[in-house]
């Protein structure tokens, strides 16, 4: 979208079923994004490319992943999952999971850097 004239300049396709949360690390010019696949995809905001996407848990369970936030200094997502009861921490620049903490019926998060 052109935030001046609120017109669409392009769209990313594949992004998976139901993409919804979106977080954005503009200084590594990388748009972070998840699904109700379960996946984590990683865009290039310079190219409007994917550059990498992963299943982030392979148990057999339902995962529907909902909202992100970004510690951009340490490279981390935290993740929630609408069907299960914690939040993931993913690494950014490799899509693996560093810790899962328990949060249950979280649909939103937000990292504080001050705390």
């Amino acid at each position: 979208m052109d935030g001046e004239t609120i017109k669409l300049k392009t769209t990313i396709e594949n992004t998976g079923k139901m993409s919804t949360g979106l977080a954005l690390d503009s200084k590594a010019q990388r748009l972070y994004t998840t699904n109700a696949d379960g996946e984590f995809i990683t865009i290039d905001t310079a190219s409007n490319k994917i550059l990498s996407r992963k299943k982030l848990l392979d148990d057999g369970k339902e995962h529907f992943f909902i909202n992100l936030s970004l510690d951009t200094a340490g490279h981390r997502a935290f993740i929630t999952d609408s069907k299960a009861t914690e939040v993931l921490v993913v690494d950014t620049r490799n899509g693996n999971i560093l810790a899962k903490i328990a949060a249950p019926a979280s649909l939103a998060v937000l990292f504080n850097p001050d705390t």
